[in-house]
């Protein structure tokens, strides 16, 4: 997983270089999407990640950055903390939090 991150931090800098010298994003990607995806498949399968955490994680939340508190809870109001790898583990691992939490990119 860090490698992945590490990744998509490398093509969005690399989109911020384009964007900064020419005012556009190039067409060019710095890796083979659908490698990034088999990965991220390949992990969704391993750890029964039926609900898309991963991805939710990885794009969504922006590999976590963009996760603020209140964004993910249980339905009895319990935060669920998903700004680092090791918060994305957690979910993966435990059972409740994984069936049972609502997102929400909005807040």
């Amino acid at each position: 997983m860090e490698h992945i991150v590490k990744l998509l931090d490398m093509q969005s800098k690399f989109d911020d270089i384009t964007r900064g010298t020419y005012g556009t994003r190039f067409e060019c990607e710095l890796m083979f999407p659908t490698l990034v995806e088999d990965v991220i498949e390949l992990l969704q399968d391993a750890t029964h990640d039926q609900d898309d955490n991963i991805g939710y994680f990885l794009f969504e939340l922006d590999c976590g950055r963009k996760w603020k508190p209140g964004m993910i809870t249980l339905p009895d109001g319990t935060d669920i903390p998903m700004a680092t790898l090791d918060d994305l583990w957690n979910i993966l691992v435990d059972d409740e939090k994984r069936g049972e939490a609502k997102k929400g990119c909005d807040e």
